[in-house]
């Protein structure tokens, strides 16, 4: 029937028809209102590439942030233990660290 009249009635389950409808109706538009349709097909294509693109860059950003405040934590916490231990100076400590003088003079007050 589908070959036969190029319509599909909406009483018909078979498996793909539903695609099978939508490739008709595009087959069934003018010339101009099918150039249309393809534009906004590929303009919602571009959209999505668009917005997976962006979703990865965040993504990777997000990972390097986190590396970035894990890494500081983590010589904060080592900071903390030389300085509750009382084993250097807070100059030694800044240089061994990396950490300013201020960052570990706020540190020994958690100390």
């Amino acid at each position: 029937y589908f070959l036969k009249n190029a319509e599909i009635q909406a009483g018909f389950k078979a498996k793909g028809l539903h695609k099978a409808q939508e490739a008709l109706n595009v087959l069934k538009l003018s010339k101009n209102e099918r150039i249309a349709y393809e534009k906004y097909e590929d303009n919602l294509h571009y959209k999505a590439s668009m917005y997976e693109s962006s979703y990865r860059k965040g993504e990777e950003k997000g990972k390097q942030e986190g590396k970035k405040e894990g890494k500081q934590e983590g010589i904060h916490e080592i900071a903390l233990k030389i300085l509750s231990a009382k084993l250097l100076d807070i100059h030694t400590i800044a240089k061994i660290t990396g950490l300013s003088l201020k960052e570990i003079e706020i540190l020994s007050m958690e100390a």
